[in-house]
């Protein structure tokens, strides 16, 4: 289930207010003692987050389907997408293996299945109420924490802390797999974005550089439509594993509806890896300007990345 952006946080006491945070929106399942994490795109990502492996351990049943967010936090305690690169990174390369610096943790806000028992039609509240006793937190695996009814002074703290943004929710909706749903809202405090990568710029006789910038877009209907460049603040053994893996996709042909005018040499590519970038502001057309790479995501799926009907960006 997925939220709808709204423009301006509210107070209700219809409605619960959940930090929004940033991390990789995750399915666990659990049966008889064994964890299966899935991305958002289906993907299986469990050999990314061996840490987690305890998350059986601490439910109070035979089998469980959970929805959370896994998140690694940063110094002061912020959860920060870009410790969650190199997992997501090493996601398109094998299936694991790796020792990762970064610790993550996974916080459980919903849970859609116990015992066999189908749980998504019940109200939100009862399903909360299900989850906090059936769910014992451990330091890798928490039940995220709400705020109920007052929604405008969450958000006003989220904004002083500089974190992502808040999703509100209806008390009594129930869980609708796979849509996204006005019993959701996401009020955004800092501006990021997912894209699909359709290509890259590069440097030329610069040997040094793996690439200058990212060629994005998103879908509206069948096409994908440009939506403009992407600085890739990125380590150089960094730049050049994510280069490799777009030469794998590179291809003859535009991926764009419209091909973007580009003053620098670059090469095409499939659509099909998506990346998180964070926003700085829009041209007058709706086109990204200032937009800086935070990492890949093959949780998410191409097809995901649409516009809005009445966004401009057209041969922006």
């Amino acid at each position: 289930m997925l939220p709808v952006g709204a423009t301006e946080p509210f107070d209700s006491p219809d409605w619960l207010f959940e930090l929004k945070w940033g991390g990789v929106r995750a399915l666990a399942l659990i049966d008889q003692g064994r964890l299966t994490l899935r991305g958002q795109n289906g993907r299986d990502i469990t050999a990314a987050y061996p840490e987690l492996q305890g998350l059986p351990g601490q439910l109070a049943g035979h089998s469980a389907t959970l929805d959370g967010d896994i998140v690694a936090l940063g110094r002061r305690g912020h959860p920060e997408m870009e410790l969650l690169r190199p997992r997501l990174t090493q996601l398109l390369r094998s299936p694991g293996g790796q020792a990762f610096r970064s610790p993550v943790s996974y916080e459980v806000s919903d849970i859609l299945e116990l015992d066999g028992r189908l749980l998504t039609d019940l109200p939100l509240w009862q399903r909360k109420n299900i989850l906090h006793s059936h769910v014992t937190p451990s330091e890798t695996a928490q039940i995220a924490a709400f705020i109920d009814s007052e929604g405008v002074a969450f958000f006003d703290a989220i904004c002083q802390h500089g974190l992502d943004g808040m999703i509100a929710k209806q008390k009594y909706s129930p869980y609708r797999p796979g849509r996204r749903s006005r019993d959701w809202l996401e009020v955004r405090a800092q501006e990021v974005g997912h894209y699909v990568i359709g290509g890259y710029t590069f440097g030329g006789g610069n040997k040094q550089e793996a690439f200058q910038r990212l060629l994005l877009g998103a879908y509206r209907g069948p096409e994908l439509v440009y939506v403009g460049l992407a600085t890739a603040g990125l380590s150089r053994p960094e730049a050049w594993t994510t280069v490799r893996l777009l030469e794998e996709l590179h291809t003859p042909q535009c991926p764009f509806s419209t091909p973007p005018a580009v003053n620098r040499l670059s090469y095409w590519c499939q659509p099909k890896l998506v990346c998180q970038v964070r926003l700085g502001e829009r041209s007058g057309s709706g086109a990204l300007r200032f937009a800086v790479f935070v990492s890949l995501r093959p949780d998410l799926a191409a097809q995901d990345c649409r516009l809005e009907v009445d966004d401009p960006l057209e041969g922006a």
